[in-house]
């Protein structure tokens, strides 16, 4: 890449052990019939043939660039391509999905038609699901100002007021396009700490730093599931512990806008968190776990939430106050009484359905 001419668009792909999927979409950058464009793959400690299959897609395009890693996980994987990145604007895109045909020509005439703006956000096709995944609630196709992103879309994203539930700006980075220059200025990085929601988190502190934004209501990505995948206890154990970390930067972060105190966000967060360790008892209980729910079912953060979280059935308030007075034995005891008496209510639930069923068909 000759770094006199600065390419439109830098593309980060971060891959770990990919070999089999990456080069579609590689393919789909390729196809597309825009061109001003630098491809940065990372590589990031792959023990699979991921390495050699980059390496020869960059030997046959000089736009196409490999950065080889140690293993860091995918902020650290996508933190190396921001650095290297010197395209206006820079987009992601995961190893296994690809984007929409003529998604870059699309993305050049909003940019002809609006300007140089600081964000661009789009929808997402879902082949999976066989769906399309809009963003809900707001503006599309026009300038939104920095007064709209500070009181609407920021305040939504952190679940500040019920007015949240209306709205989706879907979390996903690879559904955005950031301005490069703003991300180098105020050296936004992806937190390596976090290994779940570090997409949303990496969003939100960008918009604080943008006065313009456009939403566009075209799904120029496709999501593509990668065989095998499937989320472990650890993702879910993974994002209740980071809960508190990731409140306290936030919180210094927006503190000096918003309320972080009131009752609908402690709600918010108490209500998440009883069904993320609903999750992990579901995958499978052990020890282990069990010793980590305690643990942060004592941070002094968590047991805030739950004292000023609205309490509205037997079970959260039970439970709730086990927390506040310090009773973390007690709290998993009923998690896991609620949790046996959910799976008996769905056996119930499916056997009063076949029954139905039965006196239908005699």
């Amino acid at each position: 890449m000759n770094e006199s001419k600065k390419p439109l668009f830098s593309i980060i792909i971060p891959v770990y052990n990919r070999e089999t999927v990456v080069e579609r979409a590689i393919n789909a950058i390729l196809s597309q019939s825009f061109d001003d464009w630098e491809l940065i793959l990372v590589n990031d400690g792959s023990t699979d043939n991921s390495l050699s299959v980059l390496t020869s897609c960059a030997e046959k395009d000089n736009r196409i660039s490999v950065i080889n890693k140690p293993n860091g996980g995918v902020s650290s994987a996508r933190n190396a391509g921001i650095k290297k990145a010197i395209g206006e604007y820079v987009l992601f895109c995961d190893s296994d999905d690809t984007f929409a045909p003529n998604a870059f020509t699309t993305l050049v005439d909003y940019i002809n038609k609006f300007g140089k703006i600081d964000m661009f956000a789009f929808c997402l096709a879902k082949i999976s699901l066989f769906d399309v995944h809009y963003i809900k609630g707001y503006e599309f196709n026009k300038i939104l100002n920095k007064d709209y992103i500070y009181n609407t879309i920021i305040p939504n994203i952190l679940n500040l007021s019920p007015s949240c539930l209306n709205y989706s700006f879907l979390p996903q980075c690879f559904l955005k396009v950031f301005k490069n220059k703003i991300l180098k200025e105020k050296n936004l990085l992806f937190d390596e700490k976090l290994k779940t929601w570090e997409d949303n988190f990496f969003n939100v502190c960008y918009l604080r730093h943008i006065n313009s934004l456009v939403l566009i209501d075209k799904a120029l990505y496709i999501g593509l599931d990668a065989p095998g995948e499937h989320l472990s206890s650890f993702h879910f154990i993974d994002t209740i512990q980071k809960l508190p970390y990731k409140f306290s930067i936030l919180k210094s972060y927006f503190g000096d806008m918003y309320d972080f105190n009131n009752e609908y966000i402690c709600t918010w967060y108490f209500k998440t968190i009883n069904t993320q360790i609903n999750k992990i008892l579901k995958v499978k209980e052990d020890d282990k776990k069990l010793s980590t729910i305690k643990a942060f079912l004592k941070n002094e953060i968590v047991i805030n939430w739950f004292t000023k979280a609205k309490k509205e059935s037997f079970f959260e308030k039970i439970v709730s106050k086990a927390v506040i007075n310090k009773k973390v034995n007690k709290a998993c005891f009923y998690y896991k009484l609620f949790y046996f008496f959910s799976l008996l209510k769905s056996f119930l639930s499916k056997i009063k359905y076949k029954t139905t069923c039965f006196l239908k068909i005699k």
